[in-house]
């Protein structure tokens, strides 16, 4: 039996990758269809949520499912207290040393940017930041770094055939070796090379024990804020049971230089999530999607980047929310909810939560009218962390 014909014999049980039916949660909906979670916001308190999953678009009554993307963790965080303002070309130098033309389309009355740096190592999560080291290791090291290891063994190998050759010489070359060798410059000659075999064998070494570990840092990104003077209410973009989400735009607009070469025009300006939903991505090697969550600060001190430290937090919203029109059995238990995601698993510690950050996390919930918070721990990632001792 062939894939064709066993797939078509024996289809994929979908309706029980969520049991609603032994929680009798479908014959529930089936009989009250408007008690699908609609005014409900659930707050998912874990590694963060993907704005860009599918099934975690719309409600089931056409609202936008996630509401706020935010991380409490500090792993997203970009200090942008630098001001400068373009020169008369209209470039601004970056904090990477990259000269960075601004658009002639962006609104910026003051004419004056905050900028930062930020290390995109800090966003992704471990899988995605062994696989990006890896292809970086491919472009940037491994190619330089074997040239320069075959060098250095050609040139060991060729002192070995020198030491080789006086040592098999005939025995009146052995006087004359002798003596050569007796004499101050022949010493000399012959200490230069055993030091030049030591030097060379500790290089050897060195090299062979970088390539084994690394010593990968990871690109940085120019992080670019301003303010287009556009702040101004909202309407309630929430519950319809009486709490109150409010949404105030702040016209605060963030660029991050995903070109890695200060191609501004290449990149997406992106407001903060809870304003527009808007969604970047690092790069489609990386597939790697952040959004902004606020700038904060009197002077727009810091700017907080937000990116998903893992794939949990994702698949425990779509059970609890997903609204799949095309195919029911793939929803979740309230499709008509709404979905706050609240980073609290580090990107820099394996995705572990630390305290500060489940603090903060209760603090938001707590002034935002959550309904539901649903917290799962993942203390189990501290034997993964290299600690001292």
């Amino acid at each position: 039996m062939d894939a064709a014909e066993f797939e078509s014999q024996y289809s994929f049980p979908l309706q029980d990758l969520v049991p609603k039916s032994e929680t009798e949660a479908s014959l529930f909906l089936r009989n009250y269809p408007d008690y699908d979670g609609r005014g409900v916001v659930i707050a998912i308190i874990d590694t963060g949520v993907d704005p860009l999953a599918k099934g975690l678009q719309t409600t089931s009554d056409g609202r936008r499912k996630i509401l706020d993307c935010v991380d409490t963790t500090g792993s997203g965080d970009v200090d942008t207290s630098t001001r400068v303002s373009p020169d008369s070309d209209g470039f601004i130098t970056g904090l990477t040393g990259r000269k960075l033309l601004i658009p002639s389309h962006w609104h910026n009355p003051s004419n004056s940017y905050n900028i930062g740096v930020k290390n995109v190592f800090d966003l992704y999560y471990a899988s995605t930041k062994r696989r990006m080291s890896e292809q970086r290791k491919k472009a940037f090291w491994d190619g330089s770094h074997e040239r320069l290891l075959a060098t250095i063994k050609q040139r060991l190998l060729q002192i070995e055939q020198q030491e080789k050759s006086a040592s098999q010489s005939d025995p009146k070359s052995d006087v004359e070796v002798s003596d050569s060798s007796a004499s101050p410059k022949g010493k000399a000659e012959k200490e230069a090379l055993k030091l030049e075999k030591e030097d060379l064998c500790s290089q050897l070494k060195l090299l062979e024990s970088l390539d084994k570990k690394f010593p990968d840092q990871g690109p940085v990104v120019d992080v670019i804020t301003w303010n287009d003077g556009s702040g101004k209410r909202k309407e309630s973009e929430g519950s319809s049971d009486g709490s109150v989400w409010s949404v105030e735009r702040s016209g605060w607009c963030v660029c991050v230089d995903t070109s890695f070469s200060g191609d501004l025009d290449e990149c997406k300006v992106l407001r903060p999530f809870r304003e527009e939903g808007q969604v970047g991505r690092i790069s489609e090697e990386c597939l790697c999607n952040f959004t902004v969550e606020g700038v904060y600060g009197a002077a727009a001190d810091t700017t907080v980047l937000v990116a998903t430290s893992g794939s949990h937090g994702t698949h425990v919203a779509a059970i609890a929310a997903a609204n799949r029109p095309d195919n029911a059995d793939l929803n979740g238990v309230a499709p008509g909810a709404q979905i706050v995601s609240i980073k609290i698993g580090d990107s820099r510690l394996h995705a572990m939560e630390t305290g500060t950050a489940m603090i903060r996390a209760m603090d938001y919930c707590n002034r935002n009218n959550i309904h539901i918070a649903n917290y799962i721990s993942g203390s189990q990632q501290l034997s993964r962390l290299r600690l001292p001792g």
